[in-house]
């Protein structure tokens, strides 16, 4: 029978109609001021409690609709609400921190129970009237009713929990909550046992069955899942949501299963097969809330929280509707036909060149490939298949499909970061390895083992040994080795094969079959519009499609279902799919959605694209966003032949760097994406030693490379402790307040790692113990066998035993010194006893995570923009343009945001020079003002702002040095009695005593402008050997060559105005350049007849009262193609040129000073920078001077050049010819 019913809404004039079969619509409860959250039913059934964010509970009669009491004494929203089992007590949580509980009969508050330090989400009584709380603190809290103190607390989680639930029978109590895990406490021997759930994902709802074997979760994924109470195995999940759920419940007869999501939909589902009996409509607005759903104790009600129709999301859920069920009716027929289904994944992985295609085509096929059929995969290959192909006796059982993928893992180094993404959900797992090879193989398997222990998160994934490329029987494998390594890492079995020879394949194929437990792999039910979808999307992945449009899946299903029905089901199946690994979603520069089939595709290009930041000629291993989006990229490993044709590589490439971005794999900085993990060691001698102690370290043990890349990554984006600087394996975070916080990965054989974490000695208390706490956390969540030492380490090289540390904490001291050179270190007591003893760490760690989460998205959204912007933008036909400024002289007290905001009204608007874009930044330095900390931090904040503005990379910016960022040492110089065997200019006399420079100490003088900007900003320390410090920089695109030198290495506190240039330098320099040319032009990115422009850039001038003494350099310069020479200094705009008669004439400009103060500048000159125009052949430029005659005033044209074709005006620009 039909039933048509009507519902007035509260806040509307018009009818909502609900026509179901098998459901009645009884009567709507209201009165609500504000949304309703988790309901319950009293075990009588004749009340019904509902809490509100209007902070009021209301206890409704269900049999008249009338309200019995209003509950008032919460100071915050009312989360949720339980009756014991006698109906006579109803306890409610806030998020307020409290659970009060309450008199049912009189509504009379009875206790309030406070020891939550976050707002509670869940409360619940036991069989035996227990009570139990639980909150985003992380904790559980059972409670004494009686004196309201707390019988037991256990922290469970650190992210945060937001539901639990009683076993009916036994008393087990289940919980789950952010990480995506459901744990199950047994109070009685305080055991605690988890099952993750939902991968990068939340809990929000879980229910035991009445006969407590069963648990139903739901959360953010918008699936049902239910488990085996006694193993935690998987028994069902059911589809069909096409959002998250926030609530799930079973009928008393255990036959029904009842969830409701933020889709506006109640489900009604069968437990046995999860067939979809009802949906109820339960509009909702937004999902800030969790809204309920509650089973009548005895008979087919069902309470759902709703929305009134065409509410806004300020009125919604304030309605709570009541549902008749008929239950004869709802099990004897099926609304929507469901597909049971299951899936199992097998993958290969081992090292390069093992035989792991060889192996997973002869699986598949049943045939060795003909010969050059196979080639090394690059990225990954799949291989689906029936069961019935590894055994017969795995054929699905009829009214199921079954099926198998192999997953065949490339070994190559550059994709090891991306495999990790993609081994979770692992059935079986067979690690290849060659045992002919020796130690070198079992090594390599032991960290292969690594990798999926972590990745497989426990659950009950089946590992393999195979021996690959065995056609015989070979007494030089180390049988013992092999015995011991299936033991200690927990093989299921070993295996010698040869694909080509078929030696071992069917006993290998047989044991795969028989590690696929397909029962407690559970059952997936679904829909048939979902299982359509992924139909459709199989079939063209099969066929090879790389690329397909959303739009293309809804025009297949519009003759079937409503239009609304399918974007949902489109979004759900595509969601669970990508989450999965089978495909991604990405979306063209339309804002229209796509989705990447191949997904092999994705680690193909992420492979070329790890590789080309590893290749990056400037040393640091990064990618540029705008230039990876251009067509003309080059892709190392990916011949020109092979690439996608452009309308699916640009969906495949920005998927891949979203991935990457998303798992922490690189992370955008100013531009670029930078790689922690590719850094390459480099001849820098600056930072490459350990200059502060390390207070602690941790060994782990897992995917090493990942696990490190992702705490950098999240560690920059949190902010919370500074700009990083990066070295090869290290981090350096400076704190803004003072101090440094580090990190220092140490690799080990067989997967292991250690992490030392170290501080400046005035890093401030409560950041240390942040950095360490979230450390540890990050370490274990994303690796396995994490132990914490306690370790000081001096760097005079003294170590101290972690059992005096411990002592020395335990006794109070706060510091210890070291028995060599007396020097203080500050104790640290480790994560563990921090949390012990401040609570509130664990919050501030998971606040801070939380924090990150956000802000990965907003960076990973920006990221795509970039690259999409970047595609639709054609390369400019106009002249390039130049930034130069020089002497900015910043301090504490500069308005940063006043002053940039003056400069881009020049360059932008009309009135200005009116640049649209800019290719290139030249700063040529006195970036602060007599080398303070604070303009170092200033000058950085206005160099990044600008380059943001016109979407310049760090590596399109280009800074030198000026005297002002030299930083006075006072032990820069050591007392000698004589000079003997020092060269001149390394010493000077000051009375009897010779002032002689410490090799070690005297180049340290340029470490704060390298740690205070230039590393902060490039991710390359600044060369502190002065023969390094002459450095090229080519741009190819262009045909620009950059030449930065350094015009201040021999100023100090005695030597003022020693400008001058290290000869080793400029020939550095000059080598470099002429090597740079040879090999670009021969392979190509040069071509032969393209012009090339050499720049050379230092501060101090060469013409001049303020010139350099020592200007033989310059002839050098001009021989080797110098054309153009900036530099600041003088703080006066200047043009010269030298060598004017000869066809290698060097022109010389001089930008004058864009900060200096007043004082500071010759009298009457102006504030003064300079942009460049030049024109693409390279044969000429246009210099545009440009002046700020008061310190808050405009920009305005600086014209003081004569007009060139005789006029009697003064003109703001002048033009140059090369």
């Amino acid at each position: 029978m039909t039933t048509k019913n009507k519902i007035k809404g509260p806040l509307e004039s018009e009818d909502i109609q609900f026509n179901l079969h098998g459901v009645k619509y009884v009567q709507p409860l209201q009165g609500h001021i504000g949304r309703i959250w988790r309901i319950a039913w009293s075990p009588n059934g004749r009340i019904l409690a509902t809490p509100s964010s209007d902070r009021t509970i209301r206890l409704w009669n269900t049999d008249t609709g009338e309200v019995l009491h209003t509950l008032e004494r919460h100071g915050k929203t009312v989360t949720c609400v339980a009756f014991d089992p006698e109906g006579q007590l109803l306890a409610s949580g806030s998020q307020d921190y409290t659970v009060k509980l309450w008199e049912v009969s009189s509504g009379r508050l009875l206790r309030t129970l406070r020891r939550h330090k976050e707002s509670i989400f869940d409360v619940v009584f036991g069989p035996k009237g227990q009570l139990a709380s639980c909150s985003m603190d992380g904790s559980i809290i059972l409670w004494d009713i009686v004196s309201g103190h707390a019988n037991k607390e256990m922290d469970v989680s650190d992210g945060g929990l937001i539901a639990i639930a009683f076993d009916p029978n036994s008393g087990l109590l289940a919980c789950g909550g952010n990480g995506g895990s459901v744990r199950i406490w047994n109070d009685q021997d305080n055991t605690l046992r988890s099952f993750e759930v939902i991968p990068s994902g939340f809990v929000t709802g879980i229910a035991f069955s009445p006969d407590g074997s069963k648990i139903a979760c739901v959360g953010s994924e918008g699936n049902i899942r239910l488990l085996e109470v006694a193993t935690g195995q998987p028994l069902l999940t059911i589809e069909g949501h096409t959002s998250g759920i926030t609530s799930i419940k079973f009928y008393a007869d255990g036959q029904l299963l009842a969830a409701k999501g933020w889709d506006g939909v109640v489900t009604v589902s069968h437990c046995d097969t999860g067939a979809l009996l009802a949906k109820i409509p339960a509009p909702t607005v937004g999902t800030s809330n969790l809204s309920g759903i509650a089973f009548h104790p005895h008979i087919p009600l069902l309470a759902t929280v709703a929305s009134a129709p065409d509410t806004s999301a300020k009125y919604a859920d304030r309605v709570v509707n009541i549902w008749e069920l008929d239950v004869g009716l709802l099990l004897g027929q099926t609304i929507i036909h469901k597909i049971t289904y299951t899936s199992a994944k097998v993958v290969l992985v081992g090292e390069s060149n093992v035989g792991k295609s060889y192996l997973a085509h002869r699986i598949a096929n049943g045939t060795p490939p003909e010969a050059g059929e196979i080639k090394s995969t690059h990225g990954m290959k799949f291989w689906p298949l029936d069961p019935e192909r590894l055994c017969p006796t795995a054929k699905a059982p009829l009214g199921q499909r079954r099926d198998v993928v192999i997953w065949d893992m490339g070994g190559q180094e550059e994709y090891r970061l991306i495999h990790q993404l993609f081994l979770h959900d692992t059935t079986v797992a067979l690690v290849l390895f060659n045992p002919i090879r020796g130690v070198t193989s079992f090594k390599d398997v032991e960290t292969w083992t690594k990798y999926l222990d972590k990745q497989l998160s426990g659950r009950a994934a089946i590992k393999l040994l195979v021996g690959a490329q065995i056609d015989e029987p070979c007494s030089v494998i180390d049988s013992n080795a092999v015995q011991r390594l299936c033991s200690e890492h927990g093989f299921a079995g070993y295996f010698e094969t040869s694909a080509i020879s078929g030696r071992g394949i069917p006993e290998l194929c047989v044991a795969t079959a028989r590690a696929i437990n397909w029962e407690k792999l559970g059952l997936t039910s679904r829909p048939a519009l979902f299982q359509l979808i992924r139909d459709f999307i199989e079939t063209k992945r099969k066929q090879g499609d790389v690329i397909l449009y959303v739009a293309d899946l809804l025009r297949l299903l519009g003759d079937q279902f409503s239009s609304e029905d399918e974007k949902k089901a489109v979004n759900a199946v595509t969601d669970q799919l990508a989450t999965q690994g089978v495909i991604a979603r990405s979306r063209v520069s339309t804002g229209e959605p796509v989705l990447v089939l191949q997904v092999q595709e994705i680690e193909r290009y992420a492979g070329s694209l790890i590789l080309a930041a590893r290749n990056n000629p400037r040393g640091v291993p990064a990618l540029e966003l705008r230039v990876i989006a251009q067509a003309n990229f080059s892709l190392p490993g990916i011949a020109e032949d092979d690439r996608l044709p452009r309308n699916q590589e640009k969906p495949v490439m920005e998927c891949t760097v979203q991935l990457m971005l998303e798992h922490g794999i690189c992370f955008e900085h100013e531009g670029l994406l930078i790689f922690p993990t590719l850094f390459a060691p480099t001849s820098f001698t600056t930072g490459q030693e350990l200059l502060h102690a390390v207070s602690l370290y941790y060994d782990f043990a897992g995917a090493i490379d990942n696990i490190y890349a992702s705490l950098v990554a999240w560690l920059v984006l949190a902010q919370d402790f500074g700009r990083v600087r990066l070295w090869p394996d290290r981090a350096e975070f400076e704190v803004k307040d003072g101090g440094l916080c580090g990190l220092r990965k140490v690799g080990r054989p067989g997967g292991f790692a250690h992490v030392d974490v170290y501080f400046e000695t005035n890093t401030p208390e409560h950041l240390r113990k942040e950095f360490i706490d979230f450390v540890e956390d990050h370490l274990a969540r994303h690796g396995v066998e994490i132990q914490e030492h306690l370790a000081i380490t001096c760097p005079c090289g003294h170590r101290f035993e972690e059992e005096t540390l411990r002592q020395r904490i335990v006794r109070g001291d706060k510091d210890v010194g070291c028995p060599v050179c007396e020097l203080r270190h500050n104790l640290t007591e480790g994560a563990a006893k921090a949390r012990e003893r401040d609570p509130k760490i664990k919050q501030q760690t998971w606040a801070l995570r939380t924090k990150i989460e956000k802000l990965r998205e907003k960076s990973t959204e920006q990221a795509v923009q970039v690259l999409e912007t970047a595609t639709k933008t054609e390369h400019s036909s106009g002249p390039i343009r130049l930034l130069h400024l020089s002497d900015l002289h910043f301090d504490a007290t500069t308005p940063v945001k006043a002053r940039l905001q003056w400069l881009l009204d020049d360059l932008k608007q009309d009135g200005g020079i009116d640049f649209e874009e800019l290719d290139y930044l030249v700063i040529t330095g006195d970036f602060t003002d007599k080398a303070c900390a604070e303009g170092f931090e200033k000058a950085y904040d206005f160099a990044s702002q600008l380059a943001q503005e016109f979407s310049l990379s760090a590596e399109r910016c280009v800074f030198v040095p000026g005297n002002h960022d030299v930083t006075d040492l006072v032990d820069a110089y050591s007392r000698r009695k004589d000079s003997a065997g020092l060269n001149d200019g390394e010493w000077m006399q000051e009375g009897r005593i010779v002032l002689a420079r410490d090799p070690q100490k005297y180049p340290l003088r340029f470490k704060p402008f390298s740690d205070g900007f230039f590393h902060k900003f490039l991710q390359r320390p600044y060369p502190t050997d002065f023969s390094e410090q002459g450095m090229c920089i080519p741009f190819w695109e262009s045909g620009i060559q950059f030449l930065a030198l350094n015009s201040c290495w021999q100023i100090d506190e005695f030597h003022r105005k020693r400008s001058g240039i290290n000869v080793e330098a400029i020939a550095r320099a000059v080598n470099m350049a002429q090597k740079q040319e040879n090999e670009a032009r021969e392979s190509g990115q040069l071509v032969p007849d393209k012009p090339l422009l050499r720049i050379a850039l230092f501060h101090h001038a060469v013409a001049g009262a303020e010139q350099m003494k020592d200007l033989d350099f310059l002839g050098n310069l001009q021989k080797n193609g110098i054309k153009l020479i900036l530099h600041g200094d003088v703080h006066k705009m200047h043009r010269d040129q030298i060598g004017y008669w000869h066809e290698k004439r060097m022109h010389v400009v001089g930008s004058g000073s864009f900060g200096a103060r007043a004082v500071d500048r010759p009298e009457a000159s102006p504030r003064l920078y300079n942009a460049i125009e030049i024109s693409r052949d390279l044969s000429s430029a246009r210099v545009h001077t440009r002046q700020q005659t008061k310190p808050d005033g405009p920009w305005d044209g600086w014209y003081e050049w004569p007009d060139p074709d005789g006029g009697k005006g003064r003109l703001p620009y002048y033009d140059i010819k090369f």
